[in-house]
């Protein structure tokens, strides 16, 4: 069984039924202010443009398919489709 630390607090956002403009405003303004360290995103059927150029240590879960654009940021990049790499994902943006 892994060694799971457990998570201070976690917020779920549902693109089924949230707006991708109310979880890029959550993550950007209030997450932080709230003390949320991880968010998880439920059905992003292919959004783009998701967790982009967050300046918080966040932990943000996509559970389902992407498009482009999907959590960088400009002081680190954590993971990215296995097509891109950090050269060619900066000259696109």
């Amino acid at each position: 069984m892994a060694n799971l630390k457990p998570v201070a607090s976690a917020r779920e956002f549902d693109l089924s039924r949230d707006s991708l403009r109310q979880l890029n405003l959550y993550l950007h303004k209030h997450a932080v202010e709230e003390g949320m360290s991880q968010i998880r995103v439920q059905n992003p059927d292919g959004a783009h443009s998701i967790a982009c150029g967050l300046d918080a240590d966040l932990d943000v879960q996509i559970h389902g398919h992407v498009g482009y654009y999907v959590g960088g940021n400009e002081t680190s990049l954590h993971r990215l489709p296995s097509t891109e790499t950090p050269d060619r994902a900066r000259r696109r943006t």
